[in-house]
């Protein structure tokens, strides 16, 4: 249950009570900033490798290479940009290049043959020293990239080889020899780099033995998130299959609210297309979280050859995208609109499957007509339940995830009104999908399910999860037309837990515990409106699961001996042993056991009551002593005209 403010707990146990609810909206898509792009110059340039860079004072460095020439362009922070004219930085060059800014450090990278060298500003890309061959690379270079570290000059350059990634750092103004990953490739022709808390690195090529066109991440470690001096094993972000004739390259890496990336796919089949994807690590989450735990990728309407690039502002003002025939540029501030005058009704039906929502506002001054920014599909709305207290009002301190999901405006009976119909992480995993199958064979079912909720761009926390979902690593495929939903809870029927939605993009997992202890008390101080207390049958009576050469069966013995309810067979590949399978017939067991419904209680609202909590209530017409249930699901109802404020509890098991 969420924690409450004295006064918040008093004002909802009086019979006396009146309401208050919080809502407003932000520009906030899942847990990252929206990034709505405006078009700030499309004059056309040759198409070739390029990249772009803020320096601390919004000053913009683009470079690209044009016929053998290193062009640079820097656009300062004011009112009449002048996006056309560029500097020759270098003569007689090869076909790479790369640009990084932190501070007023701004640094070019790239390549004569295999010399890599570096031309540094220290005036936010005004004045450029001579250009400094810093190494000899060891084959032909087929990608560049840099970043600084800090302001004081510290920065790396990563460059990819015909199937090898390697890195060369300077610090202290000191070159350290040439970092070579130890990991095999059949080939790279793409790379980025930042630095968040190491280096962190993003490459493109094909993978070894099966030569699937693969995107992944990697860091060469700075004492973070990785150890000092060491490489981590690249992850998998996305994949396609050898044979899908596609092709990943030119990504492009930058931390802006978060760790967000652009790549280039190009599909060379019938009807195909260059498309650029862009995807970005959930913000909770270190670089290293593991493979295929990146938002799955979400296409742009841009298909240049070579790619996308991006750059963030220090201040975090504006992100940037670019490539030579185009600059654009996103407003990555906070917008917020504050609803709850407004609100006239809400209507919320939560459980631990789905999340139903509406929110319907008085429109009749026409104050969402349009609607106003950022009222828009997509964003978030943080809807909190409360009550007017004493001390002014309250809300409770953790309100529920949940994005714009359609907008409707209605007119009748002379007023206007505009109904948001909202949606939860649940949707969110419903739309999210990986374009290749994803292969577990060494995580275990914790980890599995918060790499299927990262894939939606939700953070997986627990809170007293299962022993056995942190210890057993299954055996487990998703496919590619398996959406987030269904992997979930496919996971799920092999363990005794459940999800549920919590604030904003946080799913949390949790094994409700027949011990549990309860954490209110309804029928004393706090008043019920109604109930009905229900005996029923759970929906299983039996679980078989029939694992690797082992079975495994648990039984309810007083609904099987009766035949009050069916059992179930489940194919389980993990278990080898009897034991093993049996643990995972429990488990299964205990799942469907929670589904049995208990009857419901209607209330005022408790505001801090979550799914899954055990409450206490009482009625000498029912029974002698305390009645013990758990929350199943809960429906909140609150209604300004018809004066309603009620919370109905779906009860369960314990």
């Amino acid at each position: 249950m969420r924690s409450l403010h004295a006064d918040l707990l008093a004002a909802q146990q009086t019979r006396s009570y009146e309401p208050y609810i919080s809502c407003t909206v932000q520009n906030t898509v899942e847990a990252v900033r929206r990034l709505d792009y405006t078009i700030l110059d499309t004059t056309s340039n040759t198409s070739a490798r390029h990249d772009i860079a803020v320096a601390a004072d919004g000053s913009v460095t683009r470079v690209r290479i044009d016929a053998g020439a290193l062009k640079q362009q820097r656009v300062p922070p004011d009112s009449s940009p002048n996006w056309t004219t560029w500097n020759t930085r270098a003569a007689g060059i090869g076909t790479e290049c790369a640009c990084a800014a932190r501070g007023a450090r701004v640094g070019m990278v790239y390549n004569v043959g295999v010399t890599i060298y570096l031309k540094e500003s220290t005036d936010s890309g005004q004045n450029y020293g001579a250009a400094v061959a810093i190494i000899n690379a060891g084959g032909a270079i087929t990608d560049l990239a840099v970043a600084y570290k800090n302001t004081t000059g510290d920065l790396g350059i990563a460059w990819t080889e015909a199937a090898t990634l390697r890195i060369i750092i300077r610090n202290a103004g000191v070159w350290t020899a040439t970092l070579t990953s130890p990991a095999t490739f059949a080939t790279l022709n793409g790379v980025a780099l930042t630095y968040g808390l190491d280096w962190d690195i993003l490459i493109t090529g094909t993978e070894i033995t099966t030569t699937r066109p693969t995107v992944w991440t990697v860091i060469y470690g700075d004492g973070n998130d990785a150890a000092a001096a060491t490489w981590t094993t690249p992850r998998i972000q996305q994949q396609a299959e050898a044979a899908a004739a596609t092709t990943f390259s030119c990504p492009f890496l930058a931390w802006v609210d978060t760790y967000r990336a652009n790549y280039l796919e190009t599909a060379t089949y019938t009807g195909g297309a260059p498309r650029v994807y862009r995807m970005y690590l959930q913000p909770s989450l270190s670089y290293d979280h593991g493979a295929y735990t990146w938002r799955s990728p979400l296409p742009s309407n841009q298909a240049p050859a070579q790619g996308l690039a991006l750059a963030a502002e220090p201040s975090a003002t504006y992100t940037y995208e670019s490539h030579p025939a185009l600059v654009q540029r996103a407003d990555t501030r906070l917008v917020t609109l504050d609803l709850a005058a407004d609100v006239l009704a809400v209507d919320l039906d939560e459980d631990t499957r789905r999340v139903r929502c509406t929110v319907e506002l008085n429109n009749d001054a026409g104050q969402y007509a349009g609607p106003p920014a950022p009222l828009a599909l997509g964003n978030l709305i943080d809807l909190r339940f409360g009550y007017r207290t004493v001390s002014g009002n309250r809300t409770t301190t953790m309100p529920l995830g949940l994005w714009v999901a359609a907008m409707e405006h209605r007119r009748s009976g002379g007023r206007s009104t505009l109904l948001l119909t909202l949606e939860s992480g649940w949707e969110r995993l419903r739309r999210s999908s990986q374009r290749t199958s994803v292969i577990h064979t060494t995580s275990h079912y914790r980890a599995i399910l918060s790499a299927i909720m990262a894939r939606a761009g939700l953070e997986m926390t627990t809170n007293g999860s299962s022993t056995r979902a942190g210890a057993i690593t299954p055996q487990l495929t998703i496919d590619p037309a398996q959406h987030g939903h269904s992997a979930a809870t496919g996971v799920l029927q092999f363990l005794a837990d459940r999800l549920r939605m919590m604030a904003a993009s946080t799913v949390r997992l949790t094994e409700p515990l027949t011990g549990d202890a309860s954490t209110y008390t309804f029928g004393t101080a706090h008043p019920i409106y109604g109930l009905e207390v229900r005996t029923a049958a759970a929906p299983l009576s039996a679980a078989q699961t029939f694992g690797a050469a082992a079975y495994g069966h648990a039984v309810d013995h007083a609904l099987a001996r009766h035949g009050l309810a069916p059992h179930d067979i489940l194919r389980d590949l993990t278990s080898a042993t009897g034991s093993a399978a049996g643990n995972t017939a429990v488990a299964h067991l205990r799942q469907r056991e929670l589904d049995a419904s208990h009857g419901r209680l209607i209330v005022p609202p408790n505001v801090g009551q979550e799914l899954l909590d055990v409450i206490t209530f009482t009625d000498g017409l029912v029974a002698s002593g305390d009645i013990k249930r758990r929350v199943m699901g809960i429906h909140w109802r609150y209604d300004k005209r018809r004066s309603v404020y009620q919370q109905e509890l779906r009860l369960g098991p314990l």
